[in-house]
């Protein structure tokens, strides 16, 4: 089998020991796994979970996924003005999932921007824009400087007291996947015992050049990867978000 992952540090404990379990891992950033798993490149992607609340052909395959409880540090919007002032948007091109969240949350505020999508580098969307979302690795390592800053996870729960689900394993409804769906559980068990989480640790900071303070916090406090009765409801309120945008 074979399966798409975000390259990012936050699917690290996902993804670490899919190989021992006979999977191999393809890399891509968001808006790119859906045609790996279109073209049959893949059997399953670990993608944004927008993409399984808008799709009737898809479905989520796994227990786990990419989920945050306030405070996610690597999702964030920055900008120039404050963020009832925002008239528009830049909108990074790798990920709708956090594109949407953004818009629903201003939406919500009564601000209602113009948007651009855009890539990923910050200089370039604020010349055009009065703000732009960055995500991933380059999201949390972005120097803010002056601006303004706003974690979207954390205004999600504020907004809607649940955890939010970032990405969840997902595949094409009706497909037979075998042990797929076991293994991506597996996997993610195994990176949960100490001597693995070691290795999970080491390998993150050596793809991201983080520091070890700075990784163990992000992947043991800041990021959680069960999807359990809260985190499928939030995934419900999200989809109620996004149909409004």
């Amino acid at each position: 089998m074979r399966v798409g992952s975000v390259p990012y540090v936050n699917a690290r404990p996902l993804v670490w020991a899919l190989p021992d379990l006979g999977v191999e891992v393809v890399y891509a950033v968001p808006s790119e796994l859906p045609a790996l798993l279109e073209n049959g490149e893949v059997s399953a992607i670990l993608v944004s979970s927008i993409e399984v609340l808008r799709r009737d052909d898809l479905v989520q395959i796994s227990d786990v996924g990419i989920v945050s409880q306030g405070h996610v540090d690597s999702v964030r919007m920055f900008s120039k003005v404050p963020m009832d002032q925002i008239e528009s948007l830049a909108l990074d091109q790798s990920s709708m999932t956090s594109n949407a969240l953004a818009l629903g949350i201003l939406r919500s505020s009564g601000v209602h921007p113009v948007t651009k999508v855009m890539s990923p580098i910050l200089e370039q969307m604020l010349n055009e824009c009065d703000a732009g979302i960055l995500i991933g690795d380059i999201g949390m390592d972005q120097d803010a400087g002056d601006l303004y800053v706003y974690d979207l996870g954390e205004h999600w729960t504020q907004l809607i007291g649940l955890p939010f689900v970032w990405a969840v394993w997902t595949a094409k409804r009706g497909v037979d996947l075998g042990e797929l769906p076991d293994q991506l559980n597996e996997a993610y068990l195994r990176s949960k015992e100490p001597i693995e989480m070691e290795h999970v640790i080491a390998d993150a900071m050596l793809r991201s050049g983080w520091d070890r303070q700075k990784t163990e916090k992000y992947l043991l406090e800041t990021m959680s990867f069960e999807i359990g009765v809260n985190e499928r409801n939030a995934l419900i309120e999200f989809k109620k978000l996004i149909s409004l945008n």
